[in-house]
Parts: C-alpha cells; sequence; structure tokens
C-alpha cells in the first residue's frame, strides 16, 4: 500500500462528485510522487473509478465536523502520510513539497488568513501522519459523549438555512472542525510551528485576481467558490479539468 496518500471529504448535497473529481485529476496533474487518492464519502455515486473510497459511517457529525474522522484510529487501515484537501481548493503549480517539506513534522497546515488576533489553523489543507494524532478525534468525542460539548445549529450562509454545527463548552463556542484542531490540539502561540510556508496556500479573497508565481494551492474559503469565478488561472486550472 502506498506511504502517500492524498484524501478529501464530500458530504452530503454542497459540492457533489464533479468536485471530487476535478481534485482528483489537479492532483494527478501537480504530484508526481507515488500515491493513492482516497474520498471520505457516504455516496460514491459518480467518483471516477480510480479513486479509492473510505465509507463515512460516523452519522453524528454533520457540515464542518467530518473532517475529524480522519483522525479516527485505524481509518481504512490506512498507514503513512495523509494530505488532505477541501474540495473548493485550486491547485496551481506542483504540489510535491507539501509532502516533503519538513518531513520529519507530523502535522502542517496553514495559518488562517480571518483570525491575525486569534491565531488558528485555515483546515482547507492539511498534512498528518496517520494514527499519529488519534487524540483529536478522541477528545471531541468524550467531549460531545460526556455532554462537556453541546451541539446548537446557526444560519448556514452557504447553504441559506439553520443547518450549520457549532459545539459549546460553556461560553466557548467551536464553530467547526478546524477551530476544534487548533484551539484544543495545539498551542495558539506554536501554530505557525506547524504552517507551510505563507506564499504557497493563499486566500481567493486575499488575491487581487493574479496568481503570484509561489503558489500552489489557492483556498477558496467562504465565497465566491471556483465555477463562480472567470479568473484564467482558476479556469486552465479547474474549471477546464473533467468531471468524470
Amino acid at each position: 500500500m502506498q506511504t502517500n496518500h492524498v484524501v478529501c471529504l464530500n458530504w452530503g448535497k454542497k459540492y457533489g462528485p464533479n468536485y471530487v473529481n476535478r481534485l482528483f485529476h489537479a492532483v494527478k496533474n501537480h504530484l508526481s510522487l507515488p500515491h493513492q487518492f482516497w474520498c471520505l464519502t457516504e455516496d460514491a455515486t459518480g467518483l471516477n473509478k480510480d479513486i479509492g473510497i473510505l465509507p463515512l459511517h460516523e452519522s453524528s457529525l454533520e457540515y464542518a465536523w467530518n473532517k475529524l474522522v480522519f483522525f479516527q484510529p485505524g481509518l481504512g487501515q490506512l498507514r503513512g502520510t495523509a494530505l488532505y484537501f477541501d474540495l473548493d481548493v485550486v491547485i496551481t503549480d506542483s504540489i510535491n513539497c507539501l509532502f516533503e517539506h519538513r518531513p520529519d513534522e507530523t502535522f502542517l497546515s496553514v495559518m488562517d488568513w480571518n483570525r491575525p488576533e486569534w491565531p488558528q489553523f485555515n483546515a482547507s489543507v492539511l498534512r498528518f501522519e496517520l494514527s499519529s494524532h488519534n487524540d483529536i478525534w478522541n477528545d471531541f468525542k468524550n467531549a460531545v459523549d460526556s455532554h462537556v460539548l453541546i451541539k446548537a445549529r446557526e444560519w448556514d450562509g452557504y447553504l441559506r438555512s439553520l443547518d450549520k454545527v457549532v459545539y459549546w463548552d460553556g461560553d466557548l463556542r467551536y464553530g467547526s472542525d478546524q477551530e476544534w484542531i487548533s484551539m484544543r490540539y495545539f498551542d495558539p502561540q506554536s501554530l505557525n510551528n506547524h504552517s507551510y510556508p505563507q506564499d504557497w496556500i493563499l486566500s481567493y479573497k486575499r488575491q487581487s485576481g493574479t496568481l503570484p508565481p509561489d503558489c500552489k494551492v489557492m483556498v477558496f474559503h467562504g465565497y465566491p467558490k471556483p465555477h463562480e469565478v472567470s479568473d484564467h488561472y482558476v479556469i486552465s486550472h479547474w474549471q477546464s479539468l473533467s468531471t468524470t
């Protein structure tokens, strides 16, 4: 079995198989290292036949929380290094470096662009050693089961419904899995020590419409999504890719 794994998550109807298949082809175009591509999903309909399927059985999670399943002990019996991408990213250059950078580090992500005063990861891109960070899942599950974390719902602007799931620990609000990972697993002051170089992974919202030369991955967090823009590099690196 390959020791390099590229993994993604498709839950519900927000994105669908077209986004998964485009990501699969983008990775194939930009990653020359031996690897296996996997999708964690409850519905594999329409996915490319070369995509490995990790069945999503954790029915208690929704929306921005299913990513925690990647930290369950023994996930699909995978071993090695996992490189996770959100479905709404555009890969613009070779991503070999995302596996090769700081090879002794067992967890890497990118600093979130919206919270400079409150450091947090943006979990659109994660690299982690499989089975090395099971506490991320175990601590969450224990906190939910013991009612330390209380589930609530809020308005989701993209879905335009009251479907956004958050968890409260007293007065402390966790709005997503990336907040749980950032706030519970790492000391806020140490997050930069577990982050990729800033110019490799960029926020589409923070750019002026051009593609910076060192960018490897453009992240479309919030609005807009890749299918809603007309930038030349998005057309060539994402919209033109096969959806099958």
